[in-house]
C-alpha cells in the first residue's frame, strides 16, 4: 500500500467492515468500532480498571450514563462516515473483544490515537501492536500521529518508549472533561518503521 490511502479506499476505512491482522501476532484482529457492538464494547469502557488514566476515572454509568454515551457514540460514528472525524477500532484476541482505539482527528492534518485494553490482554505486547496499527493508519490516511497521557500512567508511558518515541509535558483540558493529557507525543513518520499489517474489506453482498 502506498504511503497515504486513495481517498477512495479511506472511504471504505470509514464505512465498511474491515479486518486488519499482523503475522507477528496471529491471534490479534482489529475491526471498526460500530453501534452493533455496544454489547461487547460497553462493558470494556465502563471498567473501572480501564479508567484508573481516563478522565472517566470514578464516573457511575447509571443508566443514564450509558445511554448518554450510546447517543454520543452513534452521533459520533455517523458523523465520522462522511467527514472522518473519528475512527475507533476493537481488539480481538482469539475472537473475544479485550480493549478498544482508534484516531480522533483534532485537526485537519493530525490523528490522535488512544488505546484501552483489559487488564486480561496487558503485557503481552497487544498494546504496543494497537498503538503501532494505529499509528500506521494515521499516516497511511495523510495526518500526523500523536497520543497523550496522563503522567501516573506508568504502562502507556513505557510503551512509547518502547516504539522510541519522546515524550513532553503537554497538558490537554477539554470543556466539560477537565485535564485528559498531562503528556504529550508526536510519532515522527521519518523515523517509523512501517508495520506488517494487512487489511481485509468485507465483500458486499
Amino acid at each position: 500500500m502506498s504511503s497515504s490511502l486513495a481517498p477512495s479506499l479511506r472511504s471504505k476505512l470509514y464505512s465498511e467492515r474491515w479486518i486488519i491482522t499482523a503475522p507477528s501476532h496471529p491471534s490479534v484482529k482489529f475491526i471498526p468500532a460500530t453501534p452493533l457492538h455496544f454489547e461487547e464494547w460497553l462493558p470494556i469502557v465502563t471498567n473501572p480498571e480501564n479508567n484508573e488514566f481516563q478522565d472517566t476515572e470514578g464516573k457511575v454509568w447509571d443508566e443514564a450514563a450509558v445511554q448518554e454515551w450510546k447517543v454520543a457514540t452513534e452521533k459520533e460514528y455517523e458523523e465520522s462516515r462522511t467527514t472522518y472525524k473519528a475512527l475507533p477500532v476493537l481488539v480481538e484476541v482469539n475472537s473475544q473483544i479485550v480493549g478498544y482505539g482508534g484516531i480522533w482527528k483534532v485537526s485537519k492534518a493530525s490523528g490522535s490515537i488512544g488505546v484501552v485494553l483489559n487488564k486480561s490482554a496487558r503485557g503481552m505486547g497487544i498494546g504496543k501492536l494497537t498503538v503501532r496499527v494505529l499509528a500506521q493508519l494515521c499516516f497511511d490516511l495523510g495526518l500526523r500521529a500523536g497520543a497523550g497521557t496522563m503522567k501516573a500512567n506508568m504502562s502507556m508511558r513505557g510503551l512509547m518508549a518502547s516504539l522510541g518515541v519522546n515524550e513532553n509535558e503537554h497538558v490537554v483540558e477539554l470543556p466539560g472533561r477537565g485535564v485528559v493529557a498531562e503528556l504529550g507525543y508526536t510519532i515522527e513518520v521519518e523515523r517509523w518503521q512501517r508495520v506488517d499489517m494487512n487489511i481485509e474489506f468485507e465483500e458486499r453482498s
